[in-house]
């Protein structure tokens, strides 16, 4: 019985050559063998120990044989000790802040250096490896072993900021590298909707840009650049603030075409823009359909036309009243007393003295259709805003009449040239054309220009070099059949009555006294036309002063017994 047991004991161990009793050792067959399996995002890694030594994996991908799980394909005999192996990587985009964020192995060590390295990492275990990140800002990585292929590859997102490193992986018998590189994407604000007003502005008026800005916002800001242009000029305006609607004042000086871009910033980290974007940290912002409409647009600015202004006076306009005008005005002059560019006070056709108090200003007559401009801001009447537009011609008989009755009425004296003016009084002047290049007389007059023949009304130029013509104010009066004033002339004092009254200057025209002409007079574009271009101050004392040639006489006949 005994000699059956010992056969049956000899035949087990030829049949079975591995020990059924004892475990099997590093490079050994094993019984019950399975791969081996990490997870980078858990650090936990699976093994079979099937018949192996504790601490060994029973490895089916070496043919089933016992290996040390952390370097499993590490042959070598009777020794499953894993060699240490480096982690390498860099982080992306290379700038700041990214590229100085600080990279932690197992939390102990840690490195801000671009690229960056652990050597001599011991295989043993799983290791961790983390990154910090600026806020505001989300990281990825793309994780490598053994070569540097895989960082083209989409970035796996991370949370925590970090990964574990499979050193079943890593161990290769020759190299023994991991390359991590950790890929940055900044949380990046927006700005959307914007909107302007007025939409078709003119030079010198205030335009009003808005926009509504979301996300992860610390500031915000606007920009106008001339159409084309990458120039942050004449505008760019920033300002701290979160996410929220703003406005921003802008006003131009020059026309043109205008791109206007929003922008908005996530602290140091990212800025989005509407249009101009160069590259990281700056980005195109998503707008309002995630591919930047409505962050940015393109405006027009025109130039203001010439505009015309009274004081202390009514306005009969012959033909449209249609003047635009900027709201944002000037004086005729910086130094202009007459003048008045305060907001509520200065902004009108017609103003009025503020002496007396009860100073009321006057009514304006347009004889065609009354359109002033812009649509969006109009320019009053006057602070009373008394006016009757589509008014229809008004017949202006005194042109035809006026001449005949001063020499059948009154005493008329003939000249040759103004400086045969030696006293007030009514004088006529029989030429075509006459010019005036000096200051008149220091009289009352009224001046009559007949053409050489006497059967119609003469033409008049005046050119005084002092740009001031009539600089003492005297009570005169100018009937022509033309009036220019030459583009010397920027002040004329005196009454101006003519079939057609035209000036010049590009400086403008003022006139103390009163203006009167049977067509309308073409105004004159200003280099600066947030300033008037004719300006005229009525003063009634010059009707006042000359009321004697002015004057019919009624004559009642008696008859005396």
């Amino acid at each position: 019985m005994k000699k059956i047991w010992f056969y049956l004991l000899f035949l087990i161990f030829i049949l079975f050559p591995f020990s059924v009793f004892a475990e099997h050792a590093c490079d050994e067959r094993c019984r019950w063998p399975d791969d081996i399996r990490c997870d980078e995002t858990t650090g936990t890694l699976r093994y079979r120990q099937g018949s192996c030594n504790s601490g060994l994996a029973c490895y089916s991908g070496a043919g089933n044989v016992c290996r040390n799980p952390y370097c499993p394909d590490i042959n070598i005999r009777n020794n499953c000790i894993c060699p240490s192996f480096t982690i390498q990587g860099s982080k992306q985009p290379n700038q700041s802040p990214f590229s100085n964020q600080t990279i932690s192995l197992d939390g102990r060590s840690s490195t801000t250096a671009q690229p960056y390295f652990f050597t001599n990492v011991v295989a043993n275990t799983i290791h961790q490896i983390s990154a910090s990140s600026p806020p505001g800002s989300s990281v990825g990585y793309t994780l490598c072993y053994n070569n540097t292929t895989c960082h083209s590859l989409t970035p796996t997102p991370v949370a925590g900021n970090s990964v574990y490193i499979c050193s079943n992986k890593v161990i290769n018998n020759s190299t023994n590298y991991v390359d991590i590189r950790w890929h940055y994407t900044p949380l990046i604000p927006n700005c959307k909707n914007i909107r302007v007003n007025p939409v078709s502005p003119l030079v010198g008026d205030t335009v009003t840009i808005t926009a509504d800005y979301d996300g992860p916002v610390t500031s915000v800001g606007m920009v106008v650049n001339p159409q084309g242009s990458c120039s942050f000029s004449p505008l760019n305006v920033t300002q701290s603030a979160g996410a929220g609607t703003y406005s921003f004042n802008w006003t131009p000086t020059n026309a043109g075409n205008y791109d206007i871009f929003c922008r908005a910033w996530n602290d140091g980290v990212a800025e989005c823009r509407g249009m101009c974007v160069d590259g990281p940290p700056r980005y195109q912002c998503r707008g309002s359909d995630g591919n930047g409409a409505t962050s940015y647009r393109t405006i027009t600015v025109q130039n203001p036309g010439p505009w015309y202004k009274l004081k202390d006076a009514s306005l009969n306009k012959i033909g449209n009243h249609d003047i635009v005008v900027v709201q944002n005005i000037k004086k005729f002059t910086d130094s202009d007393p007459d003048d008045d560019n305060n907001p509520g006070t200065g902004r009108y056709v017609i103003i009025n003295s503020s002496s007396p108090s009860t100073s009321d200003p006057g009514i304006l007559l347009a004889t065609n259709s009354y359109n002033p401009g812009p649509s969006y801001n109009p320019i009053p009447d006057s602070t009373k805003g008394w006016r009757i537009g589509s008014y229809g011609n008004i017949s202006q008989p005194m042109f035809a009449s006026f001449y005949q009755y001063l020499k059948s009425r009154k005493q008329i004296e003939e000249i040759t040239g103004i400086s045969q003016i030696n006293k007030d009084g009514i004088y006529f002047i029989k030429t075509d054309n006459l010019t005036i290049s000096n200051q008149p007389p220091n009289y009352n007059f009224v001046l009559i220009v007949r053409n050489s023949t006497d059967t119609d009304l003469g033409n008049i130029t005046i050119n005084i070099n002092n740009n001031n013509f009539n600089t003492n104010n005297q009570s005169i009066m100018i009937l022509a059949k033309k009036i220019t004033f030459s583009s010397s002339v920027t002040t004329a004092a005196g009454i101006f009555i003519a079939q057609t009254i035209e000036y010049q200057s590009t400086n403008g025209l003022k006139v103390l006294g009163n203006l009167i002409s049977k067509t309308a007079v073409t105004l004159q574009s200003r280099s600066d036309n947030t300033r008037p271009s004719l300006f005229i101050v009525f003063k009634p004392k010059m009707y006042l002063d000359l009321l004697p040639y002015l004057s019919i006489s009624k004559y009642d006949w008696r008859r005396l017994q």
